[in-house]
């Protein structure tokens, strides 16, 4: 009979003859392949932490309240209201799940009522990719007033999506038009808003993920300045016109869409709040 030397750290099974030794559980875990599947195993388990909050915010949010039945129609044709306040001081509170503490600066009082062209809530995986200010602006809407608020018109002449890159959330659209029904870019660009909403409560952001392309839809609240505890700032823009970042200042993370604390939303004929 062969002999072994007896190592305390092996895994010896006995046979009719003699000890067979077995690798160490160590010995697997650090081999090419044990690793290759440990970090498999946790890879499922944060992607799937992530899919579960994922899925418990939409339940969360699946059913708003109703708050109000109206007969007034949503009346696309007008410019958005927008009435500036001074001097109203920082509000503090805190994002989604008390992720992000924030403060926000309410900068002027604003109604908008328009047709939803794009729509990005952007919470599949959040988890993984969110940041302070994805914890506080849970949604974006691309819309629209006037002529343009004409789903016929946008589905001729005009592609929209919003989204998000690992730098900033956009809206990117693209105008081709021929003919006598021809807008004309400037008007275009002036009548249409990337705007990052800012839910008021529970309710609100109910409401808001009913919402569907096309719908048309009237919002009121106010567009606000968001400064986070981490540091950092998102600064809304105050202009329909702008189109670029820096237009309240460069390099302050804002300007060129509205960020909207929403406090009401008209969806046809229901009113939430």
């Amino acid at each position: 009979m062969q002999k072994h030397t007896f190592d305390p750290n092996m895994v010896y099974t006995e046979g009719e003859e003699n000890f067979t030794p077995k690798t160490h559980w160590t010995e697997k875990i650090f081999s090419p392949t044990g690793f290759c599947n440990l970090c498999l195993i946790i890879t499922i388990g944060i992607f799937g932490y992530s899919f579960l909050g994922d899925v418990t915010f939409k339940i969360k949010h699946a059913f708003p309240q109703l708050s109000e039945v109206t007969y007034r129609k949503i009346n696309t044709d007008g410019e958005p209201v927008q009435k500036m306040i001074s001097k109203n001081g920082l509000q503090l509170t805190k994002g989604e799940n008390d992720y992000t503490e924030f403060a926000y600066d309410k900068i002027a009082e604003y109604s908008i009522s328009g047709m939803v062209v794009a729509i990005n809530t952007d919470f599949w995986l959040r988890g993984l990719m969110r940041n302070d200010f994805d914890n506080v602006s849970l949604m974006d809407i691309g819309i629209v007033w006037g002529k343009i608020a004409d789903k016929a018109y946008v589905e001729k002449h005009l592609k929209f999506k919003s989204e998000k890159t690992s730098t900033a959330r956009w809206l990117r659209y693209k105008y081709e038009c021929r003919g006598q029904d021809c807008l004309g870019f400037s008007y275009i660009k002036s009548h249409i808003a990337h705007t990052h909403l800012v839910p008021a409560n529970d309710n609100v952001m109910s409401a808001l993920l009913t919402i569907k392309k096309y719908d048309k839809v009237k919002l009121d609240g106010y567009l606000i300045d968001l400064y986070f505890s981490k540091g950092g700032k998102a600064l809304t823009s105050i202009s329909r016109t702008d189109n670029n970042a820096g237009s309240r200042g460069r390099n302050n993370g804002g300007g060129a869409c509205e960020i909207m604390l929403v406090e009401q939303v008209q969806i046809k004929d229901g009113v939430y709040r």
